[in-house]
């Protein structure tokens, strides 16, 4: 049966994301989706930069945008269009993991299968949320192209360029999602009560092997995230902004919709900032209740190793995801936003 991540990953091989199919559970990769990633890249990259350039001189004409405003379409799309070539280049490092990830991911559903496990519900819910924020943001970018009239090619390409940009962050998060679901079981079976001293060195194993799996997908999504969170700094900035004015015009569908979406994507990329913390908060959670009982020498060698492990999960060396950073981003951005108000309503007086 077809998860929520083969679907996704079925559609990052339609979108030359990745080179590798999904058969019979297991990833493969073949000349022919090597080649099809490949030429689909190079298509992008050569001629993304003159399809966006029509996109945003179009829209530099249309009464949308107020006088003041028509680089921004210029500045958003420049943008885009780095973020995408970035996330198309770095398509072999994301793909070096793949193979491992889809293993590690086995092993916790067997481990978890045979304890008679189920993943923590937060994270479940987590899991769905995201699923509906990547397809929502995928469906209302080309809904907000319709409403601004444009043709079936820029509707495309736009459609085109944003599932790049969504579908990254998904592969970041189910990633995550997979490093915290194997701390939450190693939690669970510590807790759980005396175990075998096999049992203790296979969770040591898994903890160890789930350490090293986080450090390898925050050193080869770390530059791809940086880049989708400057482009959806610049998105939000610009958006609200923009939103502000139109605002006062009056109250639509369109502008209702905007509003929506631009709440949803702000979602979206909140979770992925959210997993990263969960990860790190399962993977140091206390032990309290075990460090109580009458442990045996495994497991007290188990628990010494545990708290001397230490995960650096800084993105390029700058600075963790969690909810504080997320928060600090949204006050830059608001701060922003109103600043260009500010600077709108001034010279709409003068």
């Amino acid at each position: 049966m077809l998860t929520l991540q083969d679907i996704c990953h079925g559609y990052g091989l339609l979108i030359g994301m990745t080179s590798y199919r999904l058969v019979n559970g297991r990833y493969q990769q073949t000349r022919i989706t090597k080649a099809y990633a490949l030429i689909l890249k190079v298509v992008v990259i050569c001629s993304f930069p003159f399809i966006f350039w029509d996109i945003a001189s179009g829209l530099m004409i249309k009464p949308l945008l107020p006088g003041m405003m028509s680089i921004a379409p210029f500045v958003y799309y420049i943008v885009n269009y780095a973020v995408i070539a970035n996330i198309l280049i770095a398509r072999f490092q994301r793909d070096s993991i793949l193979i491992d990830q889809l293993d590690l991911a086995d092993r916790l559903t067997r481990n978890m299968d045979r304890a008679g496990l189920r993943p923590n519900p937060r994270l479940r819910r987590l899991l769905h949320l995201k699923s509906f924020t990547l397809a929502y943001v995928n469906f209302g970018s080309m809904v907000t192209m319709l409403f601004l009239q444009s043709g079936f090619l820029e509707i495309l390409v736009v459609s085109f360029g944003y599932s790049i940009l969504n579908l990254t962050a998904y592969f970041y998060f189910a990633s995550f999602w997979q490093i915290a679901r194997g701390f939450d079981y190693v939690n669970q079976q510590l807790g759980s009560g005396r175990m075998p001293g096999e049992e203790i060195r296979n969770l040591r194993s898994l903890h160890s092997l789930l350490g090293r799996m986080a450090h390898r997908i925050n050193r080869i999504y770390g530059l791809q995230m940086l880049v989708c969170r400057l482009d959806y700094i610049i998105y939000t900035i610009i958006h609200g902004y923009l939103g502000i004015i139109i605002l006062s015009r009056g109250v639509n569908f369109y502008v209702v919709h905007d509003h929506f979406l631009l709440l949803v994507r702000t979602v979206d990329f909140f979770i992925n900032d959210l997993i990263c913390e969960l990860s790190l908060s399962y993977q140091c959670q206390p032990k309290d209740d075990v460090s109580e009982r009458i442990m045996s020498q495994e497991l007290s060698d188990f628990l010494i190793y545990e708290n001397s492990l230490q995960l650096n999960l800084k993105l390029c060396g700058l600075y963790i995801a969690n909810r504080s950073q997320w928060l600090r981003m949204v006050g830059f951005i608001i701060s922003n936003s109103t600043l260009l108000v500010q600077f709108y309503l001034i010279l709409k007086k003068g």
